[in-house]
């Protein structure tokens, strides 16, 4: 909410200096009123017998019927040397029916002041009325503990004065009321409106404007309490009574619109709650001006809402014009102003403007740090802000600084164990992650997980969430084992407290299924995705993309589990679901395309599998032309299949092609190139092909993985089996047994002496005979 603004000239001054020295003198005939105020504030009606105010030396006009228009305003005029005093009390009405509200507020603060000092009417009940409109208007500036000890004297006096269930009274019951909802009364305080209801529809009617009043109130009240439902019911018949009897545009009418889009807004009905905004925001505009605070709290909330319906556009047109407005007239470092430009940053980076939102971002910081200090709440909210949008844009380096400032100081003002100091730590574990530091994103986890488990215990789903970052940068360090180990003990405290349908058990079975497949437990990833794939299909539905996903990757290990036919028959069924949904040559479609092509060529089906490829690459050619990362992948996959099916000058000629397009675009050391390179060989690495030029590639494949990778890793282990043979086919003996040495040495270092594969390279290399073969790494 929008402060209002500064209070109003020291008016009061005057007024006491005439006050004090000049009796009051008789009213002015024929002198007008001034308009209704903005509230509908009540009047000084006569008690019950009496025909006038008692207040000494003043008259009032005489006591009118009160029908629906509301109770009679009583003639202020004070005339001769005392129009200082009826001076006042048309700049407080006038104030607020202009919106001022804090400058009506001190004038009529002040009025009250210069009666209490008037002998005849110090304590009377237009001094006290005076009192009660003040005591409102801090109320409507957001200041009820200001309110409450204001409201409440001129409660408990007018209720002496006039009578307890005087219109008078009532209304600074109901502003008593209203500022004990808001100063941590709220049982309280609804009773008591409930209480103000029944006086009032019994004394004045339903369509009293002092019922529709208590009605506001109490409905405010029930939103407090969290009945919604009862809450928007009471709203809206105030509405609408408002609406008939003040009209749409009247304050009052907009003063219950604004209230019920409120809990319009707490109960979800956020299109509700946006076309009542837009009705405020306009008779607001229409009657104060747009550069009025009310108007621009008014067009705030709208933009609020438009922002989380998703009409980012809109809200960013309202939130710059509402910035703009503000930086004329509060300056550019004004909370408000840097309150105003933060939202626009938030409507902006949802459009993925982030340079803009970047911009916005930055001056924000920078006045937050000007006004409030560097380690301020605010200011470090906001440089988190911009360290999440400059993480979007690619700059890693600047959003890790960013958010190791903001850590640093967290750290230091909170504590290491406060949770924005938590969310902190790993949002920076995060970004180092992306950037590749698996290690400083380990120990950030690592951290963040101590505390967590100290402050939530080992099984809060903040813990268990920790678990599952920290064993991703534990995978992406290799260390797969415990990863494997982390989620597993994850996952089970997952389904022993939050159930194994809960969302977070079945993302946590998601992440474990891939680790569980590499580590060759093939069975226990079948079983997680399985459970994936049923969680899913009951949630979302069979044809939902996360489901066919699920069920693509279940495809995928049942085919590395040698149950090639299931996988075939899954992925046919995928495929046709992703033609029917989004068309034939959808990326989604195209890639699953290329996955069951990839089955059928297995299965020994090389003519279908060649066919689907074929397919694949035309339109990704068509797309995106033929040296597109898609077309090319496509292409090796092509010539796999031709390659398998005896085509082998095909094959050559497409491997050959992939690989001079990747050797153009990222160099001749990339891991796709390498990739490439490593397939061509693996092409021509046979008596009838040309085993020389395979044996060059496997050279300067080799070197550029041992380089990479290590000498261990599973594609330079390849790489160096692949020359082994090569040279072996070039009669190159002593080469080619060194190099088969070297290879089953890596192997029984990283899998162990009993793996599979180490068996079977131990076994090659003891056939003296014909000791090498290509074991179609």
């Amino acid at each position: 909410m929008i402060p209002a603004e500064a209070p109003v000239r020291p008016l009061a001054v005057l007024i006491l200096a005439l006050l004090m020295s000049t009796p009051l003198a008789a009213q002015t005939e024929g002198e007008s009123t001034a308009p209704q105020a903005s509230s509908g504030q009540p009047v000084l009606a006569a008690p019950k017998g009496q025909t006038s105010v008692p207040d000494a030396q003043a008259t009032s006009a005489p006591n009118e019927p009160i029908g629906p228009s509301g109770p009679w305003r009583p003639e202020w005029n004070f005339g001769g040397m005392n129009r200082a005093l009826e001076n006042l009390r048309r700049e407080a009405e006038r104030e607020a029916d202009g919106g001022q509200i804090s400058r009506s507020e001190a004038a009529w603060d002040a009025l009250a002041n210069s009666m209490r000092r008037i002998p005849g009417l110090a304590g009377s009940p237009r001094q006290l009325a005076a009192r009660s409109r003040s005591a409102r208007l801090l109320l409507e500036m957001g200041r009820p503990k200001d309110a409450l000890p204001v409201a409440r004297e001129a409660a408990e006096s007018l209720a002496k004065a006039l009578g307890a269930e005087s219109p008078e009274a009532l209304y600074a019951y109901e502003t008593w009321a209203r500022a004990r909802a808001s100063t941590g009364e709220a049982p309280a305080a609804r009773t008591e409106l409930e209480r103000l209801s029944e006086i009032s529809q019994r004394t004045l009617g339903e369509d009293h404007l002092q019922t529709l009043s208590i009605a506001h109130g109490l409905g405010q009240a029930l939103d407090e309490a969290g009945e919604l439902a009862s809450a928007q019911a009471l709203l809206r018949t105030t509405l609408a009574a408002r609406t008939r009897l003040q009209g749409p545009e009247h304050p009052d009418t907009l003063s219950t619109a604004d209230a019920l889009a409120t809990v319009d807004l707490s109960a979800g009905d956020l299109n509700e709650a946006r076309d009542l905004l837009t009705r405020l925001a306009k008779g607001r505009r229409k009657a104060f001006g747009s550069d009025n605070t009310m108007t621009l709290s008014a067009e705030n909330k709208l933009a609020f809402v438009m922002n989380s319906m998703g009409d980012h556009t809109g809200a960013r047109e309202v939130y710059a014009r509402a910035l703009a407005v503000l930086e004329k007239a509060k300056g550019p470092d004004h909370p408000d102003t840097v309150a105003v430009r933060l939202a626009l940053a938030s409507a902006v980076r949802s459009l993925k403007d982030y340079p803009q939102a970047k911009e916005l971002y930055l001056k924000a910081v920078a006045s937050r740090e000007r006004e409030l200090g560097p380690d301020n709440a605010d200011t470090l909210a906001a440089k988190s802000n911009l360290a999440w949008t400059l993480n979007a844009m690619g700059d890693r380096e600047s959003a890790r600084d960013a958010y190791a400032q903001v850590l640093a100081s967290r750290e230091k003002t909170l504590g290491p164990g406060h949770e924005d100091t938590m969310a902190s730590r790993v949002s920076l574990a995060r970004t180092l992650s992306a950037m590749g530091d698996a290690e400083g994103a380990r120990g950030l986890f690592g951290q963040a997980l101590k505390e967590s488990e100290k402050q939530g215990g080992a099984d809060s789903p903040a813990t268990l969430d920790l678990k599952e970052s920290l064993a991703k940068s534990l995978a992406s360090l290799g260390d797969r084992e415990a990863a494997r180990d982390l989620l597993v003990e994850a996952l089970a405290a997952r389904d022993r407290t939050q159930g194994p349908d809960h969302p977070a058990a079945i993302a946590d079975a998601w992440t474990l299924a891939p680790l569980q497949r590499s580590l060759g437990d093939t069975d226990a990833a079948k079983v997680l995705y399985i459970r994936v794939l049923e969680a899913r299909e009951a949630a979302k539905g069979p044809d939902d993309p996360d489901t066919l996903s699920a069920s693509e990757a279940l495809a995928y290990t049942l085919n590395a589990a040698g149950e090639r036919e299931a996988a075939r028959d899954r992925y046919s069924e995928a495929l046709a679901a992703r033609e029917r949904l989004k068309g034939p040559d959808s990326p989604e479609a195209l890639q699953t395309k290329a996955a069951l092509a990839g089955v059928l060529r297995s299965l020994g089906d090389y003519p279908q599998a060649t066919d689907l490829y074929g397919q694949v690459l035309a339109v990704r050619v068509a797309a995106n032309g033929p040296d597109d990362p898609d077309a090319l992948s496509a292409r090796l996959g092509l010539a796999s299949s031709l390659l398998s099916g005896g085509d082998r000058a095909a094959a050559i000629e497409n491997y050959r092609a992939v690989l001079a397009a990747r050797e153009a675009a990222k160099g001749p050391d990339d891991h796709e190139t390498l990739f490439a390179a490593s397939s061509l060989a693996n092409a021509l690495n046979n008596s009838l092909g040309d085993p020389a030029a395979a044996r060059d590639l496997y050279v300067r494949v080799l070197a550029a993985r041992e380089k990479t990778l290590g000498p261990d890793n599973r594609d330079t282990v390849a790489s160096r089996v692949g020359l082994a043979y090569s040279l072996m086919l070039l009669g190159d003996q002593d080469g080619a047994v060194l190099q088969s040495k070297l290879a089953l040495e890596s192997l029984e270092r990283t899998l162990g002496p009993n793996h599979p594969d180490t068996v079977k390279a131990r076994n090659a290399l003891d056939q003296a005979s014909d000791p090498f073969n290509y074991w179609g790494w």
